[in-house]
């Protein structure tokens, strides 16, 4: 799996290329109805169960990237509380939804579904509501999940529709095996939005559905990481190089250094320390993954003389600038970091964002099969942000905003940190602006104690954060975070 991140105020999106060939062809069965607006309860699921001891999807393995590029739209997430409601569905034979519980495994969560539903015979069906998640802008064109059985051959109906249609509405049932084999093993389904003959757009509200495709279904089947993307072709990396050359009116600066090219049209100076800076971050990086090679593909870095420069380039290469001060990109054979320098700006604002984008780069390259808790990530890109030699410039504002989180230190929590800074960007137990921050000061002094290469080969492992923190650190969380900030209490002046 390739993962790339783009940097927005304090927020983050991240994408991921997959191979999506061959579904089109299928020739799909369907069940067709109407849906009419049913009772409105909303529920969250509660009921957990751990009959099947082992990992899920979260060790999925790698996916070959293919010529594709898929950006995630929206999310069904079954390791937090989630939405559901019923509607009625009017079709030649009556249709219910199984019963649903939640799965835990070894390393998380998924959705099970059980046939028979006690409701069998019923027109009622259960819809599960999707959450926007890093590329709300984008229009979907394709519903991914995985799936597995209790039985060597099983079949799922799904249908997904906008949930702000509340008049009747033509609903279609996808047969869920006409995509991909359902049995003892994940498998990766993937399905086009058309060929549920409906079109979801930046006001729609999604939701799916599950039934069983036929009266004679039963059994259980286990559903993980449900997402809508939108998938498109892949720049080629002589077509991106046409593209960074023609954004940048084919005159600028080309420096290198290591394994990074650097493209800029502000400075000369500019471009030779924007691959020397990103090139000493991957050197140190390589020293604590013990890898001799973890990015198997040159990097390309952009720095532009201006924001509109930039963002035309991103909208060329089909993103939405929106705030981004830095992206990264990889797949297809290449590397691509960029970002920008305005009139008034502080060169190291440029520096400082192609140093964080490195890391996180260098990071998920490397940690390509597991999914990286964000304390890691964005601990990790901080610290090299602030700690690159002469590159870890930060502005007085930026200080004095550090300061202030640093300085109510006492009151985080480790367990919780790593709790709530785990997958998602949220303001929840800790402002988000504390949370990098903590991270940032946590991660510090996990390098400065030597313990971060063994953590992040636990991680690779497959080890929670707290599993990956006690056995690198020998010691319980709650140890650790005392010892934690009696090292901040030591050495203030680090962070001024």
């Amino acid at each position: 799996m390739k993962i790339f991140y783009l940097l927005v105020s304090g927020s983050i999106i991240w994408f991921i290329f997959i191979s999506v060939s061959g579904a089109d062809a299928v020739q799909k069965q369907t069940i067709a109805g109407r849906m009419h607006a049913g009772k409105h309860t909303v529920a969250v699921p509660s009921v957990q169960a751990s009959f099947m001891q082992e990992a899920w999807i979260d060790n999925k393995p790698v996916i070959d990237a293919g010529k594709y590029a898929m950006y995630p739209v929206y999310i069904l997430n079954f390791e937090r509380s989630f939405y559901t409601n019923t509607v009625t569905i009017q079709s030649e034979s009556p249709l219910c939804s199984p019963d649903f519980s939640i799965a835990e495994g070894d390393t998380n969560s998924c959705l099970r579904l059980q046939y028979p539903s006690s409701n069998s015979g019923q027109s009622e069906i259960t819809k599960f509501f999707f959450d926007k998640d890093e590329c709300p802008e984008l229009r979907p064109t394709h519903l991914l999940f995985w799936v597995k059985s209790d039985r060597e051959s099983g079949r799922l109906g799904v249908s997904v529709w906008s949930d702000n249609v509340y008049q009747d509405v033509n609903v279609t049932f996808v047969d869920v095996s006409d995509y991909a084999a359902i049995n003892h093993d994940w498998s990766l389904v993937s399905i086009p939005l058309k060929d549920f003959g409906f079109e979801l757009n930046a006001q729609t509200d999604p939701c799916i559905c599950f039934v069983p495709f036929s009266k004679n279904d039963s059994g259980v089947v286990f559903v993980d990481d449900i997402r809508l993307y939108r998938i498109e072709p892949a720049d080629s990396l002589e077509n991106m190089k046409s593209k960074i050359k023609s954004s940048l009116r084919n005159r600028f600066f080309l420096r290198t250094a290591g394994i990074f090219t650097s493209y800029s049209n502000y400075t000369d100076y500019m471009s030779f320390h924007s691959a020397r800076c990103c090139n000493m971050v991957y050197a140190d990086l390589r020293l604590i993954l013990n890898h001799d090679d973890p990015l198997k593909d040159p990097v390309m870095t952009i720095v532009f003389s201006n924001k509109n420069e930039f963002n035309l380039f991103l909208q060329d290469i089909g993103f939405n600038p929106g705030k981004v001060r830095g992206i990264y990109i990889s797949g297809y054979g290449y590397n691509l970091i960029c970002s920008y320098i305005d009139a008034n700006d502080d060169e190291a604002f440029v520096y400082s964002s192609l140093v964080h984008e490195t890391a996180h780069l260098v990071l998920h390259s490397y940690l390509d099969r597991v999914n990286i808790p964000l304390w890691l990530d964005e601990g990790i890109a901080q610290y090299y942000e602030c700690n690159t030699s002469e590159y870890g410039n930060i502005s007085r504002e930026d200080k004095q905003r550090r300061q202030k989180y640093l300085n109510s230190l006492s009151e985080c929590r480790l367990s919780l940190l790593l709790q709530s800074f785990d997958r998602k960007y949220t303001n929840d137990v800790y402002p988000l602006g504390a949370k990098y921050l903590y991270a940032y000061s946590f991660v510090t002094y996990l390098y400065h104690n030597n313990f971060m290469a063994k953590v992040i080969a636990n991680i690779n492992a497959g080890m929670s954060s707290e599993q990956a923190l006690t056995n690198a650190c020998g010691t319980s969380i709650t140890e650790l975070e005392k010892n934690w900030h009696l090292y901040l209490q030591r050495n203030k002046d680090i962070f001024r």
